[in-house]
């Protein structure tokens, strides 16, 4: 997992893509006036877990569920943990468990599904005990359930392919590719739409992502931006979309929300989370974001 700098130093490899192959789905889809093999990933972060505020029976219902789903798949956007330090703001002496045990609950939870974590990486929460004792509860998490390869600390790229097609005698190929950028994500949390332009800029910085996944900001929202392509190898001028995700919290509304006069997040339902539904099929590339 781990590469040595020049300077001797170790660090997490961001720039190191991650790459997984996905078996065929067996959920078949409607897509417009046709059906497609569908596979479904749900990203999910801000949990926050040990907070008070965080909704624990909404998120033990939502691992019950996804271990039942064969075709379903999940990425973690950080704030796991909520992680309250002596030198956080939130205060340790008002949480419902203290991080090491948070981290070990965490742990327990995730380890059904371990098989169905695609990546994950960390947040300002978790960056906490990063920038006090070099210490990332997170990627202990990851390291315990034996996905530490999975991991980045910032920002992680994601190459999925899903399905298989013959090439004659020559063996078999992916059905489809992807291509998922999944990073916390930063700015304030008050104004929506503050969290979208920082989406935008930033996916419009990388040729090829096709969905970014990012939360921090605990308002949830989907958009779909597109980029102008001059490829004049063909030569052709297109217009290439990508899907970006702002992923929901699992906090109630109530204590920190409330003191910080942030608004509720819109109407949404810890039981049925955003989700991103890619199809398996050889000759579209289709992506839909819902919640």
């Amino acid at each position: 997992m781990h590469t040595q700098s020049t300077k001797g130093r170790y660090m997490l490899p961001d720039k190191r893509i991650i790459k997984r192959k996905l078996p065929s789905s067996h959920t078949i889809a409607t897509w417009g006036w046709k059906e497609h093999p569908t596979i479904t990933i749900y990203p999910i972060g801000d949990l926050h877990l040990g907070s008070i505020e965080a909704n624990e029976e909404a998120w033990k219902e939502f691992v019950e569920n996804i271990s039942k789903q064969p075709d379903a798949y999940i990425v973690i956007v950080g704030d796991m943990l909520d992680n309250a330090t002596k030198n956080s703001v939130a205060s340790p002496f008002e949480q419902r468990y203290r991080p090491l045990e948070a981290k070990n609950i965490l742990a327990d939870y995730l380890k059904p599904i371990a098989d169905k974590i695609l990546c994950g990486v960390r947040g300002n929460h978790e960056n906490r005990s990063v920038k006090d004792v070099d210490l990332d509860p997170l990627y202990d998490v990851f390291c315990r359930l034996n996905i530490e390869d999975r991991y980045r600390a910032g920002t992680a790229f994601l190459a999925l392919s899903v399905g298989d097609r013959p090439i004659g005698d020559k063996g078999t190929r992916p059905m489809q590719y992807y291509n998922v950028v999944v990073t916390h994500g930063t700015g304030g949390g008050k104004q929506t739409g503050s969290g979208i332009n920082n989406q935008h800029r930033f996916g419009n910085s990388i040729d090829g992502c096709d969905v970014l996944i990012t939360g921090h900001t605990h308002n949830p929202a989907i958009t779909k931006p597109a980029k102008t392509v001059f490829d004049a190898r063909y030569p052709e001028i297109r217009v290439e979309p990508f899907v970006c995700v702002q992923c929901a919290s699992w906090l109630e509304y109530c204590g920190y929300p409330l003191q910080k006069m942030l608004t509720p997040q819109s109407s949404w339902d810890n039981n049925t989370p955003q989700k991103i539904e890619l199809t398996v099929t050889r000759d579209l590339k289709l992506i839909r974001a819902t919640m």
